[in-house]
C-alpha cells in the first residue's frame, strides 16, 4: 500500500504539481475539465454522455473508472489509490496536465472520504509543537469527495493541513492579511523585519530585504506594494511608480486606498501617479477581488499568487448529481444540466435573496449580507434580505443564501432563474441516506438551481465551512460556478459541491470569426484568418488545441497556421479558444499568474489530414439503438495491422487486420448521445476515423432509486 502511495505522489508531481505557470490563466472551458465517470453505473454513464455532448468535452478529457465502491463513504487509501491515481494516470497518458483546472465527477461516486489517518497525523503534529489537538466535534474525520479532490496535492502527500478553518488560500476573503502575512517561515520573518524597518524609517534596509523577497516571489503583490511605499518615502518617484505598476499587474486594485495612503504623499502632484490611480480598479479595501482560477498558480497565505515554496495549488472539483436515495432522478438531473449549459452568457435578471431568521443557520452569515448586497448593487443587481426561510411566491430567484434544516422549495411557489446558485447552511445537506431528515442540496437543483452544496458530516454552524454570501458577487463578475464556490469557502474540506462547474451565466463570451478551408482533406501547412471585431469582449489571446492537447497560444490572429506534416493522417479535432477578460475583473493583466477573471469561447473544427495516404473509416447503419441491443459497426483502414473502437478514452472492442465488423454492447456505452471513433494502428502510428454519434435509447428514470446502505455517521 505504501509503495502504491509513493508512486501516486510521484505521478501527481509529474502530471499537475510540476506544471509551471502557463501562457494564460484559464477562464474555464471544456478543454480545462476532466470528467470522471463510473463505468459500472448506468446513471453515471447517462449523465456523462449528455454532459459531454452539451459541453463539447474533448474525448481526451473523459476518465472511466470501474470497481468504484457503492457506499457513500470510502476509505482514504481507496480514494488515493482507486480514484485519484487512475485519474492522474489518464491525465498523464493523454498529456493534458498543462491545462486542467477542473476535475468533475458524474453521479455514482462516494460522497465522503474517511480521513481519520490525517486527523490523527495533524493532532500528532500539534502535540509535537505543544499545541492542543483539534476539536473532535468541529473536525470530524470525514472530507467530501470534491474537497479531497480540490486539496489533492495535500491529500495524496498525506499532508493533513487542509483540515483547518483557513485552509483554502484561493478564498477571496478579508484584506486583513493582504499586506501583513504573505509568507510563512523564514520568508515571513524577513518580510516582517522589512515592515519594521519601514516603520523605523530605515527605508534602504527595507528595500534590500523586499527586493530579495521579490526575486524569490516575483508575483507577490504585497512585496511590490511595500516597495512602492518605500521608494515613495525616499521621494524616488520613478522606482515607486515602477513598483506600483508591478503591484497593479499582480492584482492590486484599491485606488482610493492607495490615494489616501500617506506613504505616497510625495507623489500627490504627479500626473503619472494620478494616471496610475485612474487606471487602477477601485475596490473598497475590505475584501480581496474575485479571481479567475488557474491550477498552475501557487496561492499564498494572503490570497495572492506566490512562489512554489510559499504557495499551494488546487484543482476545482464538483459532482454533477446524486441519483439515489435522497438525491434527484435521472430526468431531473438531465433537465438541470441542460438548463445550466443554456444559461451561459445570458446575463439573467432577478434578485439575490438572503434569508435572515432567528435560526442560527442564518444568523451565522447575516453580518455579511449587507456588504455582499452593496457589491451586487454596484454592478446593477438587486439583493434582498428576507425574514423567511425561503423566498416565497417569487419568480425571479437569481440566487439564494439560506439556512434551515428542512425546506420544501415547492411549497414556496418560487421560481429559480436558470443558472442560479441556491445553497443552504444546514448540518446534513451533503448526506443522501434515507435516514437523513434534513433537506439535501440536490433538492434545489431539482427545481432549477445550477449548483448547490452540503456538508457530508455535522460541521456545526461555522461560516468558514459554508459559502460566504459573496459567492453571488463572484458569480456576477463572470466567474464559473466552481470558481464562485471555492472563492467563498475558507474551509471546504467537509463541503460537497454539486452542479455544473462550468456554468457562467454572467460572462460575456468572446466571438471569433474564423476563415479556413478545412472541408476537404488537407496536407502540408494549413492557415486561417481570425477576426474579432464583432466580439462583445476584447479577445486578448487565442489558444489552439489539437485533439484535446494545447498546441500554442497566440496574440497574433492573422495568418495562424498548422503544420499537418507533424500530425498523423486521418481525423483530428481543432479547437480555437478565444480568451478575454471579464469587464468586472479587478485584475488587469492576463499575464500569468495574475488570477484575472477570464471568459472564453470554444470553436470546434474537423480536420482530415492526408499526407501519407492513410485513412480509417467507421460506419454504422444505426443512428439510434435501444440499450441492451448491440451496435453493429464496420471499420475499414487499408494497410492497418489492428483496428479498435473507442468511446472517448475507453476501448470497447478491437480486431486484428485492416477491416472488421464489430458488435458493441450498448450497456458499456450507456444511454444518451455517444461518440464512437475507430483507431487504426499502422506500426507505431495511429490513424483515427471521423467520429460518429449514436443515440442510445432507454427509459430515463423519473424517480430516484432507493438503495440499501449503511447510514452515514
Amino acid at each position: 500500500m505504501r509503495l502504491g502511495l509513493n508512486l501516486l505522489i510521484v505521478l501527481a508531481c509529474v502530471v499537475l504539481l510540476s506544471v509551471s505557470a502557463r501562457d494564460s490563466s484559464a477562464g474555464g472551458g471544456p478543454e480545462n475539465l476532466i470528467l470522471v465517470v463510473n463505468s459500472d453505473d448506468p446513471s453515471s454513464l447517462l449523465l456523462a454522455n449528455h454532459y459531454i455532448h452539451l459541453r463539447q468535452i474533448p474525448a481526451t478529457n473523459v476518465v472511466y473508472l470501474s470497481g468504484v465502491p457503492k457506499t457513500y463513504q470510502v476509505a482514504l487509501a481507496t480514494f488515493q489509490l482507486k480514484i485519484m491515481r487512475p485519474i492522474l494516470e489518464k491525465i498523464s497518458q493523454q498529456k493534458i496536465g498543462d491545462h486542467i483546472d477542473y476535475i468533475v465527477y458524474s453521479s455514482g461516486f462516494p460522497t465522503a472520504v474517511k480521513i481519520g489517518p490525517h486527523v490523527k497525523k495533524i493532532n500528532e503534529l500539534l502535540g509535537d509543537n505543544g499545541q492542543a489537538p483539534l476539536s473532535g466535534k468541529i473536525f470530524k474525520p470525514f472530507a467530501s469527495l470534491t474537497a479531497a479532490t480540490f486539496f489533492f496535492s495535500q491529500v495524496i502527500r498525506d499532508d493533513p493541513t487542509y483540515i483547518s478553518l483557513n485552509a483554502n488560500r484561493y478564498m477571496s476573503g478579508s484584506t486583513q492579511p493582504l499586506l501583513r502575512t504573505p509568507f510563512q517561515g523564514d520568508s515571513q520573518l524577513r518580510f516582517e523585519q522589512a515592515v519594521k524597518d519601514y516603520a523605523a524609517e530605515e527605508y534602504d534596509s527595507a528595500i534590500v530585504t523586499l527586493l530579495k523577497l521579490s526575486r524569490e516571489n516575483p508575483n507577490q503583490v504585497a512585496v511590490s506594494y511595500w516597495l512602492a511605499r518605500c521608494y515613495a518615502k525616499k521621494k524616488d518617484s520613478v522606482n515607486s511608480l515602477q513598483w506600483l505598476g508591478v503591484a497593479m499587474r499582480s492584482g492590486w486594485c484599491y485606488s482610493d486606498y492607495t490615494k489616501s495612503d500617506s506613504a505616497f504623499k510625495s507623489l500627490a502632484g504627479s500626473e503619472l501617479f494620478a494616471g496610475y490611480l485612474k487606471r487602477m480598479p477601485n475596490l473598497g479595501f475590505k475584501f480581496l477581488p474575485s479571481r479567475g482560477f488557474d491550477s498552475s498558480i501557487y496561492w499564498g497565505r494572503n490570497g495572492f499568487p506566490n512562489s512554489s515554496l510559499q504557495g499551494r495549488r488546487y484543482v476545482l472539483s464538483t459532482m454533477l448529481a446524486v441519483n439515489r436515495d435522497l438525491g434527484i432522478s435521472e430526468r431531473d438531473s438531465l433537465n438541470q444540466l441542460t438548463a445550466s449549459v443554456a444559461a451561459d452568457g445570458t446575463h439573467p435578471k432577478g434578485v439575490f435573496y438572503f434569508s435572515k431568521t432567528s435560526n442560527v443557520r442564518t444568523t451565522t452569515r447575516m453580518v455579511s449580507f449587507a456588504p455582499a448586497i452593496e457589491e451586487l448593487q454596484a454592478m446593477g443587481y438587486e439583493g434582498e434580505v428576507i425574514e423567511s426561510p425561503m423566498p416565497e411566491k417569487k419568480d425571479n430567484v437569481l440566487g439564494a443564501t439560506l439556512g434551515a434544516g428542512k425546506l420544501n422549495w415547492r411549497s414556496a411557489e418560487s421560481k429559480i432563474v436558470r443558472g442560479a446558485i441556491v445553497e443552504n447552511l444546514t448540518s446534513f445537506g451533503g448526506i443522501f441516506n434515507k435516514s437523513n431528515k434534513q433537506t439535501p442540496a440536490t433538492d434545489f437543483m431539482k427545481y432549477g438551481a445550477a449548483g448547490s452544496s452540503g456538508t457530508v458530516v455535522e460541521p456545526y454552524a461555522l461560516q468558514a465551512k459554508f459559502p460566504h454570501p459573496r459567492i453571488h458577487v463572484h458569480y456576477v463578475r463572470g466567474c464559473t460556478l466552481a470558481e464562485a464556490f471555492y472563492q467563498s469557502v475558507q474551509s471546504p474540506f467537509q463541503l460537497l459541491i454539486l452542479g455544473d462547474a462550468l456554468c457562467r451565466p454572467f460572462a460575456s463570451q468572446p466571438v471569433l470569426d474564423v476563415t479556413a478551408e478545412l472541408s476537404e482533406p488537407v496536407s502540408g501547412t494549413v492557415a486561417w484568418q481570425i477576426e474579432t471585431k464583432d466580439s462583445p469582449v476584447r479577445v486578448q489571446a487565442v489558444q489552439i488545441f489539437v485533439d484535446g492537447r494545447l498546441l500554442k497560444q497566440t496574440e497574433e490572429f492573422s495568418g495562424v497556421s498548422l503544420d499537418t506534416t507533424k500530425m498523423s493522417d486521418g481525423y483530428h479535432e481543432l479547437r480555437l479558444i478565444g480568451i478575454g477578460r471579464s469587464p468586472y475583473s479587478s485584475v488587469l493583466s492576463l499575464t500569468p499568474p495574475s488570477g484575472a477573471v477570464q471568459t472564453q469561447s470554444t470553436d470546434v473544427f474537423e480536420v482530415i489530414v492526408d499526407n501519407r495516404g492513410r485513412f480509417a473509416e467507421l460506419s454504422c447503419k444505426q443512428t439510434e439503438v435501444m440499450i441492451g441491443k448491440p451496435v453493429n459497426l464496420k471499420v475499414n483502414a487499408p494497410g492497418a495491422e489492428k483496428v479498435s473502437i473507442y468511446c472517448n478514452t475507453r476501448a470497447l472492442g478491437s480486431s486484428e487486420g485492416s477491416a472488421a465488423e464489430l458488435k458493441i454492447d450498448t450497456k458499456k456505452m450507456g444511454r444518451g448521445p455517444v461518440r464512437l471513433q475507430a483507431v487504426a494502428e499502422f506500426g507505431e502510428s495511429q490513424v483515427r476515423s471521423r467520429p460518429i454519434m449514436i443515440n442510445v435509447l432507454g427509459d430515463i428514470n423519473p424517480k430516484v432509486p432507493q438503495t440499501v446502505s449503511q447510514p452515514q455517521k
